[in-house]
């Protein structure tokens, strides 16, 4: 009977050691806005070994992580713009709960991209685009701080620190390559997004309250809607700002970073491309013709100069037999409508299988069009 008592008893208490559950929970805030931050990252040391790594704070701040042993541990919390935060804990004599984990935000700007797909419309109710390429280039050391293979989530953070010039780029199989340049604190800019329009950006800006200081913004949070735009063969697309003097073939400086954006566009897309221009109706339908053929050479010419095989882009020019309005010969129409007939467009007519080389980082074709201008 003792033994069934002693090994009874003895099975007990191996069953509260095995049960008993070594449990590290809080939440993680911005220490001087004080709101919550989600996505912060926590990793879990004992004796300088790694325990748990790659624990996530969810979309309140807040983390709850089970533990192996009731022990010390080094924990190390870190995020995109803050600096990290390392911390011991004893669970030695059970859970440690609702730690309040303040992070110190970075000089700079955090920027939170939204990936969604492009609906034409309103952008932002595109479902997110998950399994997305992300790399990230600065100009100024001349290294590629980011390169991420497959996104797993539609939104990713990252921290532009002030003096420095940014490229970005993300890429999907089967969608344009979405391409845009951050300037932190240089060249006139307190901070300049290129290539996102305005209408998908916001954000705050930390300006110091005692204008006697006249202190500089720290630091500010910025969201940008990013649309990735589906490669749908035949579907025309206006390439905007693209503008040519009266009567005159010649590309403008102003219609320059248009045509550069389909330049990218095409370094990193596996796609053969029609480029059209049309004129308005005004005129000797067979000059508009011609001169219409000269524009769209004129642009391709251009994109060809920046290292884009020839064999890749064709240019036809339609003159006015592609309006897009009502204003036909002999109808009285205003300049503004007039100008919308006045357009380029491009369009896919197939995918390349082969001959195209994907495979360079962001680093390589940003280097590579330094050379080129």
């Amino acid at each position: 009977m003792k033994r069934i008592l002693i090994f009874s008893l003895f099975n007990v208490i191996s069953l509260f050691g095995i049960s008993q559950e070594n449990i590290f929970a809080g939440y993680v805030f911005d220490s001087e806005h004080k709101d919550r931050l989600k996505g912060a990252n926590i990793d879990i040391y004992q004796n300088e070994d790694l325990v748990l790594g790659a624990n996530r704070t969810d979309y309140e701040g807040k983390f709850n992580i089970t533990l192996p042993r009731a022990t010390k541990y080094k924990v190390i919390f870190s995020r995109p713009a803050y600096e990290d935060l390392t911390m011991l804990i004893d669970l030695s004599n059970g859970s440690k709960t609702n730690h309040a984990i303040p992070l110190i935000h970075l000089p700079g700007f955090e920027f939170t991209g939204l990936i969604r797909e492009y609906t034409g419309q309103d952008e932002i109710k595109g479902a997110g685009v998950l399994n997305t390429q992300i790399e990230v280039y600065n100009k100024n050391t001349k290294k590629q701080e980011l390169t991420i293979y497959d996104q797993t989530e539609p939104d990713f953070v990252y921290h532009f620190a002030k003096k420095n010039h940014y490229v970005v780029q993300i890429k999907k199989t089967g969608y344009y390559t979405k391409r845009f340049e951050a300037i932190i604190d240089q060249d006139g800019c307190t901070i300049c997004l290129e290539g996102i329009d305005a209408d998908n950006l916001s954000g705050i800006f930390d300006n110091d309250k005692d204008k006697d200081k006249m202190k500089e913004p720290l630091s500010s949070s910025i969201t940008g809607k990013i649309p990735l735009r589906k490669i749908n063969l035949n579907e025309i697309i206006e390439i905007e700002n693209i503008y040519y003097k009266y009567d005159k073939a010649n590309i403008k400086e102003s219609a320059k970073p248009a045509l550069n954006n389909l330049v990218n566009v095409m370094r990193t897309t596996p796609i053969v491309i029609e480029l059209s221009a049309h004129t308005d109706s005004r005129g000797d339908d067979a000059y508009n013709q011609k001169l219409s053929q000269e524009r769209a050479q004129s642009a391709v010419d251009y994109i060809v100069s920046k290292g884009i095989s020839r064999d890749r882009i064709t240019a036809n020019g339609y003159g006015e037999s592609k309006l897009i309005n009502e204003c036909d010969d002999g109808v009285d129409c205003t300049e503004a409508k007039h100008q919308k007939n006045r357009r380029t467009e491009f369009k896919v007519v197939r995918l390349m299988e082969e001959g195209f080389t994907a495979d360079k980082s962001l680093k390589q074709i940003v280097e590579m069009e330094a050379r080129s201008k």
